[in-house]
């Protein structure tokens, strides 16, 4: 089926919009997710918000290359499951030990009052 055709049956509607496009951008749009998310099923989730957000956003948008419109939708579902997942592993779980470290310096100075004290 074409491009004009798929667009079409959003347009109308029609859930076989959403079966054709799998059916023509499915693997596409998998490839995309696969290369930026490492767990497949994060990756199936990618793919699968694609189609909802096509079903979102045509109609009022007509895209003029329905394959470009997909990826990039499939590209940005992913990216933001990637943040998603690498949010809490920022700092590479070092967090807790830096701060630890941290605490054992502060505590070396002495208490809090010692450290107003010797300001005075």
């Amino acid at each position: 089926m074409t491009d004009e055709k798929i667009i079409e049956l959003y347009f109308r509607r029609d859930e076989q919009a959403i079966r054709e496009s799998v059916i023509a951008y499915g693997a596409y749009c998998r490839s995309i997710a696969s290369g930026i998310l490492s767990d497949p099923s994060d990756a199936e989730e990618a793919v699968a918000d694609t189609w909802l957000a096509a079903w979102d956003s045509i109609p009022p948008n007509r895209p003029k290359y329905l394959r470009l419109f997909l990826g990039s939708i499939t590209r940005n579902r992913a990216l933001t499951q990637w943040r998603r997942n690498h949010a809490e592993s920022r700092g590479g779980g070092e967090t807790a030990i830096a701060l630890e470290e941290l605490g054992e310096c502060v505590g070396a100075v002495g208490s809090p009052e010692d450290a107003v004290n010797t300001k005075q």
